[in-house]
């Protein structure tokens, strides 16, 4: 984050403190720089301001789910939710608060709220959507529906451009794709600052793969070198590990 981004959005707010969308940029430009509990502050003083902003309210419970606040952070999706209820990222971080918190039946049905907006847009997020119904369709014992859903995602399926991952994790998922080989280690040291990102979400659902097929071995053993990380430990994928390691007393 530059200090001097952070210096003219202030200097804005002293002639504006009460606009909600300086506040948003302000909590944005802390994200940035990994600072949560700033930037939960700062959406919480915009929403003081105006509390019918979901923008304000999507972001501050991204933040609380980067937190572990997972009633905090479902208060505010299901209020964005109801304020914009055809807004892919209000349902679909949802269904990410709910399955980190273990209620993967309402998960499911948050992430099923976002097939029909995935179908309406241009495709790229339907990916990461099966991945994360595939999931929670085999630890709920929906084998088929894990089946049909992870069906939709082909080598034609436009990638995410945020999270490219979810294509080729869909494709192992799917058995299209070989587990020799899946993970990119140069993402780690490659300069791109989401690589780190990208490398955990692969390693942590090549490990969930091995583990449905049996090599328990094989998938303790990527879960402990995703511990021993100290990169992006607020990802979603490096939670999914931790829950398991705990699961598995590992």
């Amino acid at each position: 984050m530059s200090k001097s981004k952070l210096a003219e959005i202030e200097e804005k707010m002293r002639l504006t403190p009460h606009d909600p969308q300086l506040w948003l940029e302000k909590g944005l430009e802390l994200t940035a720089q990994n600072l949560h509990y700033e930037a939960v502050e700062a959406y919480s003083l915009g929403l003081y301001h105006d509390g019918s902003q979901a923008e304000l309210l999507l972001a501050r419970g991204r933040r609380y789910i980067s937190l572990r606040r997972w009633p905090e952070a479902l208060a505010d999706l299901a209020a964005a939710a109801r304020l914009q209820p055809d807004s892919f990222d209000n349902w679909y971080y949802q269904g990410v608060t709910q399955t980190l918190s273990g209620d993967y039946c309402r998960a499911a049905a948050a992430f099923e709220r976002c097939l029909p907006i995935v179908r309406g847009g241009d495709g790229s997020n339907l990916a990461p959507v099966a991945v994360w119904l595939w999931l929670l369709y085999t630890r709920l014992g929906r084998r088929r529906d894990a089946e049909t859903v992870i069906a939709g995602v082909t080598r034609e399926t436009p990638e995410l451009a945020a999270a490219p991952s979810y294509r080729k994790i869909a494709l192992l998922y799917k058995g299209d794709a070989a587990p020799e080989g899946f993970i990119d280690e140069s993402q780690l040291e490659n300069g791109d600052p989401r690589g780190p990102l990208y490398y955990i979400t692969e390693t942590y659902h090549l490990a969930n793969y091995y583990y449905m097929h049996g090599n328990t071995e094989a998938s303790n053993a990527l879960l402990r070198k995703l511990k021993q990380t100290d990169k992006c430990n607020y990802a979603f994928a490096y939670m999914l590990a931790r829950q398991d390691m705990e699961l598995r007393g590992l």
